[in-house]
């Protein structure tokens, strides 16, 4: 069955001409500390809480307590706000937000992923008002993951006439011509709208319904992601503005397509936190994090496992990246005692459309997912409520696909035909017995994870009975693409027995990417892959991790604070992984790209989350002599490695990759590629030389007022090479800015993000400053036996 839907969609949902930034001047505090402090929003209140290995959460949540704060902030309202329609947008509260003004519960919303609007009107008196947000997670069970928690996006005020402008819809007609439909909602007036390219308007028309044909427009898509702006506005002064991209999508057995061009998703899951920064969302965070993505090849993200912020949506729509956009990790069954689960019955259709009304004008946002590895299918009510949930979706917006993050052993487990398996003695790392684990009903997503730990990816590959295939069907088929976690082993039986199915690999390992596109590419069906996961996150400590301690199991205890799964890690940094997926990801790539793993001397315990913790480096002072493991990913059939002027040896590429190993030496490492006798590419990596030193510098060329900069603080040697083995605590200093986070991708570190002193981690840290107004932003680095860094900007005015 063949479905098009045909679709153009807004970057950003723009407000009134009087809609103001909301978030400056706020007073903080928690429950158990009358301390009281300034600040500025967007704020994570869990971050800069002190860790401890006896919290609630544990290993889930990066070991961080949690807690009850709350936000308090007094605004001025002149007489005539009190005639007009005064809104609080909140980008997102975690969680159980109860929103006050004046002392009297005016709103909230449970959903700590959710956008949400709480009316002012009738509340407000002329002068000084103080409206207040009191914020719950104080349990610390209610999060699989690091969640943050308080006012951890942005809040915008709206004060807007009472006959205003309540959104704007805008959809493709066609693209030969490029040809729209837009649609504003309004509660009075009579509209007047205008498409812009830039500042010239190339289009224009009276009322709150128009079609428009916009001759020689530019298409949306990843390759080339240009937008446009609608504007809309009444009589009475009132103004929305979006910008929005046009683009079509399809999908059937023939693939998936965009622009009527078929699209393969090279895609990877993210998690909402930013590392150092918590929850804590800002446009130049997210920014970052999507600009680095699409440099190594990828072309979407799954937002695992909660809607996306508005700020990722507008990098992705900014640099052509495709989203699945996720609502929940569980449904009405419980994953932790006190997650969503105890809210979902009553606000699911609420939350579907409060994420249909932000997603819907993202040219970026491609499909929905209804749900993260849920096991209640087969549980009364379970396949009906997809089925609402589908219907749901769909009423609020038939453009873009739904799916599911399907884990087929888990929904297998629970079904009734599924008896339970002979006992096996296994145990697994925190003493899980794996009869436990396999007998039926037995798997969620925490279970699951620990199996796989101990079984490895043999379970990648479900063989089911007839019957279950029956059963997998009545999941799949209702959807518009069946999304599959951990089941690329079905890619081959899905597309020889279900060719009429389109598949997308909702979650899969990155050991597996190779073949997994070797599948992709060969199957139209298979719309594409999300390995786990792009980026690392906060919680589930060590999950794939490889440690060079005697820790086992399968989360790791106190301090350990990251999952380690990244193939990039929490500080922008790539691992050997994230070259590989370059390499899987452009077959017309043909250069090398050299990677060493960690010179310890110690075999490392391996998880089936990372198939390397290899980096780009060939300086490993005082490991002369140790054998070291170097990884060379490329297209090219034939690496020759060097060492200075030595050949180490000519070998065959095996899946995207020669491995050669050698004992750790200074000098230059060059990998050249080849294809037959003709010369591909060539890398090189150098050791150091010279006096140790702390190099402080910015990513960005220019800083503006107010900006968030993100600031490498490397330990190098005298010729610039990054130090992998002199690691020590590193103090920081700053002038004409304020420092947000501070810290590392040490699973080490028991300090706090907001200290001036963080460790490094194989010669990295990284700092994230906000600048002042005005002036020069200067940074100061230091650390013991090593010559000072700094880094000196003026702000641009």
């Amino acid at each position: 069955m063949k479905r098009t839907i045909i679709t153009i969609m807004m970057a950003i949902i723009g407000f009134s001409s009087m809609a103001a930034p909301f978030n400056e001047g706020w007073t903080f505090w928690s429950d158990g500390d009358e301390k009281r402090e300034q600040v500025t929003l967007p704020h994570d209140a869990m971050i800069h809480q002190s860790r401890s290995k006896d919290t609630p959460g544990g290993n889930a949540v990066g070991y961080f307590p949690g807690g009850v704060f709350h936000y308090e902030k007094a605004f001025d309202v002149p007489s005539e706000w009190l005639s007009k329609n005064v809104v609080l947008r909140f980008e997102g509260v975690y969680k159980d937000a109860k929103v006050f003004l004046n002392d009297v519960l005016v709103g909230g919303y449970p959903n700590g992923y959710a956008q949400f609007d709480v009316c002012l009107d009738g509340g407000l008196k002329e002068g000084e008002n103080i409206v207040r947000v009191d914020t719950d997670n104080a349990s610390g069970l209610d999060s699989r993951y690091y969640s943050g928690a308080g006012i951890y996006r942005p809040v915008h005020l709206l004060v807007r006439e009472k006959d205003h402008l309540e959104s704007v819809r805008v959809t493709t007609l066609s693209v030969t011509p490029p040809s729209i439909h837009v649609e504003a909602t309004l509660t009075g007036g009579d509209p007047k709208i205008e498409i812009l390219d830039g500042n010239e308007v190339i289009a224009e028309g009276k009322g709150p319904v128009k079609d428009f044909t916009l001759d020689g427009a530019k298409l949306w898509s990843e390759h080339d992601p240009y937008l446009y702006t609608v504007k809309v506005s009444l009589e009475n002064g009132e103004v929305l503005t979006d910008t929005f991209g046009i683009r079509t999508l399809e999908w059937d057995r023939n693939g998936f397509r965009v622009n009527g061009k078929t699209v393969l998703l090279k895609g990877g899951c993210i998690h909402s936190d930013n590392g150092i920064l918590g929850m804590a969302e800002y446009d130049e965070a997210a920014d970052r994090r999507i600009r680095i993505l699409k440099s190594f090849g990828f072309n979407a993200i799954r937002s695992s496992h909660n809607p996306c912020s508005e700020a990722i949506l507008k990098a992705c729509d900014k640099y052509g990246v495709y989203v699945m956009d996720e609502l929940w990790d569980m449904w009405f069954k419980a994953k932790n005692p006190n997650d969503y689960s105890l809210h979902f019955k009553d606000h699911f259709l609420t939350d579907i459309e409060k994420m249909v009304e932000k997603d819907y004008n993202h040219p970026s946002v491609v499909m929905y997912s209804i749900g993260n590895e849920i096991s209640e299918y087969f549980a009364p009510g379970g396949l009906e409520t997809e089925q609402a949930l589908i219907k749901a979706v769909k009423e609020n917006d038939p453009t873009r696909a739904v799916t599911v993050g399907l884990n087929v052993e888990i929904a297998k487990s629970a079904h009734p035909a599924e008896t339970p398996k002979k006992e096996r003695s296994s145990q697994g790392g925190g003493g899980m017995n794996m009869s436990t684990m396999l007998t039926g009903g037995g798997l969620d997503s925490q279970k699951w994870n620990e199996m796989m730990h101990m079984m490895g990816i043999s379970r990648n590959n479900p063989v089911l009975t007839s019957e279950m295939e029956e059963a997998l069907s009545s999941i799949v088929d209702p959807l518009d693409i069946a999304g599959y976690n951990y089941g690329s082993g079905r890619y081959h039986i899905e597309a020889e027995q279900h060719p009429d199915r389109v598949v997308v690999g909702s979650e899969t390992f990155p050991t597996t990417i190779y073949g997994n596109w070797e599948l992709v590419r060969k199957y139209p069906n298979i719309i594409g892959d999300f390995l786990w996961t792009a980026w690392d996150y906060i919680g589930e400590t060590g999950l794939g991790a490889w440690s060079y301690t005697e820790e086992g199991g399968f989360f790791k205890n106190y301090p350990w604070i990251y999952s380690g799964a990244g193939v990039i890690d929490v500080t922008g940094e790539p691992t050997a992984e994230a070259f590989q997926a370059k390499t899987v990801f452009d077959k017309e790539d043909m250069r090398p790209y050299i990677c060493v793993r960690p010179i310890t001397g110690k075999e490392p315990r391996v998880s089936v989350w990372r198939s390397s913790d290899g980096t780009r480096s060939w300086n490993w002072s005082g490991c002369e002599g140790m054998t070291a493991t170097v990884e060379v990913f490329t297209n090219s059939p034939t690496v020759k490695l060097k060492l200075g002027r030595r050949t180490i040896g000519v070998k065959d590429t095996e899946e995207g990759v020669a491995t050669f190993t050698l004992p750790y030496g200074k000098g230059k490492l060059t990998a050249i590629s080849y294809n037959g006798k003709k010369r591909t590419g060539k890398d090189v990596l150098r050791s150091g030389k010279g006096e140790l030193a702390v190099r402080v510098s910015s990513e960005e060329n220019e800083i503006s007022p107010g900006e968030i900069v993100f600031l490498d603080i490397d330990l190098v040697s005298g010729n610039g090479e990054r130090e992998m083995t002199k690691d020590r605590n590193v103090t920081i200093t700053v002038e004409g800015g304020e420092l947000l986070a501070f810290g590392s991708a040490s699973q080490n570190d028991t300090g706090n993000f907001d200290d001036r002193t963080s460790p490094t981690h194989y010669g990295r840290a990284l700092a994230v400053v906000r600048a002042e107004k005005g002036g020069t932003l200067s940074v100061t680095a230091t650390c013991e036996g090593a010559a000072k860094g700094r880094f000196s900007s003026a702000i641009k005015q």
